[in-house]
């Protein structure tokens, strides 16, 4: 097919997609923040530039008469792509989504309004009100910007003190200059994922979060699995929460907490794939649904072939494998050298594996998402311990200090 395709954000996490679109002989045009992007595919023309700034995008999209736009797991090119798509009548998230999927207080205002379970919350300006709502609502609390991703600027916060200073890490990385207060939701946290099949919300795939001991808001393992104990629950009300919201196009991926009392809070639904090959490898590898196609089809207006998908048995039966998303974590120190087996690298049972710190680099404490140092994705039986293999992955991977 011979098609201008905008792709916006061309990091590794994007490069299944861009891998499977390049070998659809269209026209990939890229956007990308610095000149350190994927070369997975030719691209017929490359511009450098904020993913923010959307008149340079659009610009870039109309001298190149654009059919299709593309992006993938990053809120920002999410947002890029429903701005230029809607202006130029291409197949994509609407902008009305779009605003409601990246600002969380929009998205807590809408789903409140519609009957959905979030955590009390309120917006504020400065340290002195965010300690008024915090003394309101009550000590352990949650900060956060408004319209940021990754975790930057997400905070558990313990009293008064710790929100004084804390309170300006998290303003600096709130591009709105708001930071929304919130209550600490204590109990057990959960990802589901899944996709708007024909404009119908889906829910594909759950896991259990547990989370690094160096910030409880950035997750260190999330396991997939269909015999948790709120797998069906939680599917089912994923996906009112996505109706709710307003989402009928492409993939979903959201967080939630099951509280002591069995309640379920929304914490977060993005209207895009999650990070880390969640939707283009550990979601497709769970539930056998082949998302990067389907999305790929759906952008460029192309109708799939889902005669042979039997959706009441993907979202219902339970599967006797799990796939694991395990964040290493790695000692202090001034990184000398990193040695990986290859033997690890060709494990049918590793499916992903990238370490993100490298030699000559101090390795950093875990303080958000992007400050992790790497990752594994592994599918293993239900009956075998991803412990173990973890252990195992730790012991086999060779960090060397100066």
């Amino acid at each position: 097919m011979s098609r201008n395709i905008l792709f916006i954000n061309l990091g590794w996490e994007q490069e299944p997609l861009l891998q499977l679109l390049g070998g659809w002989g269209c026209q990939i045009f890229g956007y990308h923040y610095n000149s350190e992007y994927s070369r997975i595919v030719p691209y017929r023309d490359i511009c450098i530039g904020d993913l923010r700034d959307l008149e340079k995008i659009m610009n870039f999209a109309k001298s190149n008469k654009i059919d299709a736009v593309i992006s993938d797991a990053c809120d920002y090119s999410y947002f890029a792509q429903a701005y230029v798509s809607e202006s130029l009548l291409c197949k994509a998230s609407s902008l009305s989504q779009a605003q409601v999927a990246v600002n969380k207080l929009r998205q807590r205002q809408v789903a409140s309004a519609k009957g959905v379970r979030v955590p009390k919350f309120s917006a504020v300006y400065t340290p002195s009100d965010a300690i008024e709502i915090a003394d309101s609502i009550g000590y352990p609390i949650v900060i956060k910007p408004v319209d940021n991703r990754g975790s930057f600027g997400v905070f558990k916060v313990a009293n008064s003190k710790e929100l004084q200073s804390l309170f300006y890490l998290s303003l600096a990385q709130s591009h709105s200059r708001l930071v929304l207060v919130e209550e600490c939701i204590q109990g057990q946290e959960f990802t589901v994922d899944g996709y708007c099949i024909n404009g119908e919300p889906t829910s594909l795939a759950v896991a259990i979060k547990s989370h690094s001991s160096d910030n409880q808001c950035v997750a260190d393992r999330i396991v997939y699995s269909s015999r948790l104990s709120e797998y069906t629950r939680l599917k089912e009300y994923n996906s009112f929460v996505a109706r709710a919201l307003g989402f009928n196009f492409g993939m979903l991926h959201a967080e939630y907490i099951i509280d002591k009392r069995g309640d379920i809070y929304l914490i977060e639904m993005a209207n895009r794939g999650g990070g880390v090959y969640t939707s283009t490898v550990i979601v497709p590898e769970f539930s056998g649904v082949n998302l990067k196609e389907i999305y790929l089809n759906d952008c460029l207006g192309i109708s799939s072939d889902l005669s042979n998908l039997d959706i009441d048995k993907v979202c219902v039966v339970p599967k006797a494998k799990k796939v694991v998303l395990h964040f290493f974590s790695f000692s202090p120190g001034k990184v000398k050298s990193i040695s990986i087996p290859n033997e690890l690298l060709t494990d049918p049972k590793v499916l992903k594996l990238k370490i993100l710190i490298s030699a000559g680099q101090v390795v950093p404490p875990i303080l958000s998402d992007a400050h992790r140092h790497g990752f594994v994705i592994v599918s293993l039986e239900e009956s075998e311990s991803e412990d173990q293999f973890i252990e195992f992955l730790y012991r086999s991977i060779q960090v060397e200090y100066e």
